[in-house]
């Protein structure tokens, strides 16, 4: 794992939303932070007609997926019983297997789903260049967006 190689890559995948601010405004997502290792956006939850804070952390990008879960307008985690995280669609709102307590997402391209043992294989390898951070997010959106979630 190369640190240098992370931030180079997260910052490369960042600049693609911060080059083209307008095209992603019209998607509802907005930084709010952007500081390597971390990314943290506003993104639209229509169903509920707000929007929702996702923090994304990028520590040993891109040898491992990003992470990422859903925060208010602080950054602070958002936990269960708050209403105001989704649930459904592979939007967990408990804690991963893995002991941290925070949401996380089961779709390709988040480590949550890469480190958990019933989507080893294929490998991370085989989807790192599928999963860009504007990709996961974009994917993050519509799922939100779609189907029956929850507010817990």
């Amino acid at each position: 794992m190369d640190p240098a190689l992370s931030r180079a890559r997260f910052l490369r995948e960042v600049n693609n939303i911060t080059k083209n601010p307008d095209i992603f405004a019209r998607a509802g997502i907005n930084i709010i932070k952007n500081e390597f290792p971390v990314l943290v956006i506003s993104i639209p939850w229509d169903q509920q007609k707000t929007n929702l804070y996702l923090h994304i952390q990028a520590d040993d990008y891109d040898y491992f997926p990003v992470e990422g879960w859903w925060v208010d307008e602080n950054d602070k985690i958002l936990t269960i019983g708050q209403g105001k995280m989704p649930q459904g669609n592979n939007l967990n709102p408990q804690s991963p297997p893995y002991g941290e307590n925070r949401s996380w997402f089961c779709y390709p391209g988040w480590r949550a789903y890469h480190f958990h043992v019933s989507h080893q294989s294929p490998p991370w390898e085989n989807f790192r260049s599928q999963y860009n951070i504007s990709a996961i997010i974009i994917q993050l959106i519509s799922d939100l967006n779609k189907g029956v979630i929850q507010a817990v």
